[in-house]
């Protein structure tokens, strides 16, 4: 996939315990339907935030593959950032065109305590009469006694507004040793014919 396809904001979040963890080597809006035409490693990652919540401890191929998507970051306080969007095209069939582009985003903290700031502007074309930004947030770190799943999750969206276009923006503050973590875009518009959806991650 290329740079401007991917949407997904991925980075590191070392802490104390997180890097024993690592070199040992060991509601709200609910996503849309996972997208056949996603490339696979954003329907794996729409897959993955969907069936795990806290606490629960992922597979083995599920814990590889987000090892494998995240970069863990050395220097405490600089948790990562992103400034890259998907900025992709999709019809879906429905006589419309949607865009989601100027995705940026951070996560900074230390120890236990994060924060994190993300955003992007939905846009559709004419025929577009509605449309809800939404991103889904995942922190990924030590679950039960010694297993690798999901410590955060949050889902966040603008809800459906009557406009063609919007800048979306969000940010929170949670509390969690977290390794790895991934946010996906994800824009659904409406049209006279019905709706579809540009998801990235």
């Amino acid at each position: 996939m290329t740079t401007a396809l991917r949407s997904v904001l991925r980075f590191g979040l070392p802490a104390a315990a997180t890097a024993a963890f690592l070199s040992a080597g060991i509601a709200a809006p609910a996503h849309a339907a996972t997208d056949p035409a996603l490339p696979p490693d954003d329907a794996r990652l729409q897959k993955i935030s969907e069936r795990y919540e806290v606490g629960d401890e992922l597979s083995a191929e599920d814990e590889r593959f987000i090892k494998s998507i995240g970069t863990p970051v050395a220097a405490p306080g600089t948790r990562g950032a992103a400034a890259n969007c998907f900025n992709t095209v999709r019809t879906g069939g429905v006589n419309g065109r949607g865009r989601a582009q100027g995705c940026h985003g951070s996560v900074i903290g230390n120890g236990i305590t994060n924060s994190w700031r993300t955003g992007y502007t939905a846009t559709g074309n004419a025929q577009v009469r509605k449309l809800r930004a939404a991103e889904h947030i995942r922190a990924y770190g030590l679950v039960g006694s010694g297993g690798f799943g999901v410590v955060y999750s949050r889902d966040v969206s603008s809800g459906i507004l009557n406009t063609r276009s919007h800048q979306f923006s969000r940010s929170a503050t949670f509390k969690a040793l977290a390794a790895y973590v991934t946010v996906q875009y994800d824009a659904t518009f409406w049209t006279s014919r019905g709706s579809f959806s540009v998801v990235g991650g």
